[in-house]
């Protein structure tokens, strides 16, 4: 992990829009100095095996691997990862889904950047 300053996130989501606009709330927020982005799992897997961030902010659609598959893949390797769940498919088997794979917290997208920032922090116990 960074030093506890200097947080870092990455964000796995296929929409362009969406992965500005979280990473813009990511870097506003003074907190997350470091903010990668990924459009699909495959991209996030090399970036998960090549660095350490203090969290993950990953949808549950993506092309190619499923979000949960993302998930639990990343957690059998760093199983400290931390991971919120953003996703447009607010079904709370979803939700319970993410929770039993280690998500802190499951968010549908549409929610207010606040709300993001403050589970993000707890995720990442601060």
């Amino acid at each position: 992990m960074n030093d506890p300053k200097e947080l870092s996130v990455l964000i796995v989501d296929d929409h362009a829009r969406i992965r500005k606009y979280l990473k813009e709330i990511f870097l506003d927020s003074g907190t997350f100095k470091t903010v990668e982005v990924a459009a699909d799992a495959s991209v996030a897997l090399d970036l998960f095996f090549k660095n350490d961030f203090d969290l993950a902010v990953v949808d549950i659609d993506l092309p190619g691997m499923d979000g949960f598959s993302l998930i639990e893949i990343v957690k059998n390797r760093k199983p400290e990862q931390s991971f919120l769940v953003l996703s447009a498919i607010p079904v709370s088997e979803y939700a319970m889904r993410a929770h039993k794979l280690g998500a802190s917290r499951f968010l549908p997208k549409g929610c207010r950047p606040s709300t993001i920032l403050a589970a993000a922090l707890r995720a990442v116990g601060r």
